[in-house]
């Protein structure tokens, strides 16, 4: 880099971490995996902590720019709908102040890095959030350890920000069906939807979460994976549905949910993709975003296992090393 203490469209607060010690015992989340790949990235000497944009929490405002008064006002102060989200029993039978603190605020800041990475983006031609992608969000409710609907709403704050700005397109490959956004924008054609996620019967009879029919409808470009899919297959089918995007809608911004969970031995994608399957993703869909003359921007979503910041940040180094980020 020639200059270490120019900006870069990355966006990181210490606030993205959730909870305390304990309740890393009581989860699946890393609870730090923003942490991780801000650390990791330092590692690389690919930024320094001059060079990051610290995000706001998300306001009042902007969270009712896409939530109900439902949702802002009477779910989001409910321990025990917080406990059904992040699927921490112990919620229930602590002050809500605690969980408010520990689980709830760290997730406005994650918000506030997705709105911002939106900004920053359209600035720059790309923005990486090391956190965000709350997929399972949606206006009137949440699930699935997302509690506020971050990529709904910067799309919202960006669109009524940039009158150039209208068309959207979501890539979203995390291993589970985004069914928060696909619910915002049900009715919205101008949003183009690309969405590969795991999709099944499980063991014990129940479907693969989310399973959630009404908005699977509303993807454009659908593709169901069976579980442990390997790379060939699965860069093979990211391929064709990137092909068929391309020829159905032309984007004026791009979202990118880069889930994680799709990694082999991630206890809940059920997927079985190599760590260098993971950066080869990564930097198709970059590639993808330059043809097609989008600004990208990058949400981390889901990933269930140790090391994923450092893997992130494994991605992230071949991304600039391909496309000269930094």
């Amino acid at each position: 880099m020639e200059n270490m203490h120019e900006k870069l469209p990355i966006i990181y607060h210490p606030r993205y971490k959730l909870g305390t010690s304990w309740l890393k015992h009581l989860h699946y989340l890393d609870m730090d995996k923003s942490g991780d790949l801000y650390r990791g990235l330092i590692k690389k000497k690919l930024i320094t902590p001059q060079q990051i944009h610290k995000p706001k929490s998300i306001t009042s405002a902007q969270l009712h720019s896409v939530h109900s008064t439902d949702f802002v006002c009477n779910k989001l102060s409910d321990k025990n709908w917080l406990s059904n989200v992040f699927q921490v029993e112990a919620m229930r039978k602590v002050p809500y102040a605690i969980s408010k603190h520990l689980v709830l605020k760290p997730m406005f800041y994650h918000a506030g890095g997705t709105i911002l990475a939106g900004k920053l983006a359209a600035e720059h031609g790309w923005a990486i959030n090391l956190g965000g992608g709350a997929h399972h969000a949606h206006a009137k409710d949440a699930s699935g350890f997302c509690a506020v609907a971050d990529i709904s709403i910067s799309i919202e704050q960006l669109r009524s920000n940039n009158k150039d700005i209208k068309k959207i397109m979501i890539i979203d490959l995390d291993a589970h069906q985004g069914n928060g956004h696909e619910r915002d924008f049900i009715h919205d054609s101008s949003v183009y939807i690309l969405d590969m996620f795991t999709h099944g019967e499980l063991p014990n009879g129940n479907m693969f979460y989310p399973n959630d029919e009404t908005p699977m409808d509303r993807i454009n470009a659908c593709v169901k994976l069976d579980f442990n899919t390997k790379d060939d297959e699965y860069l093979d089918k990211l391929a064709t549905a990137l092909k068929q995007a391309k020829a159905e809608f032309s984007p004026d911004m791009i979202y990118y949910v880069a889930g994680s969970d799709i990694l082999e031995g991630d206890m809940l994608g059920k997927q079985n993709i190599s760590v260098n399957g993971l950066i080869e993703r990564d930097e198709m869909v970059f590639s993808f975003a330059q043809q097609m003359g989008a600004p990208i921007v990058v949400v981390q979503a889901g990933g269930y296992q140790a090391n994923l910041g450092s893997i992130a940040a494994d991605s992230i180094e071949n991304l600039n090393q391909k496309f000269d980020l930094f």
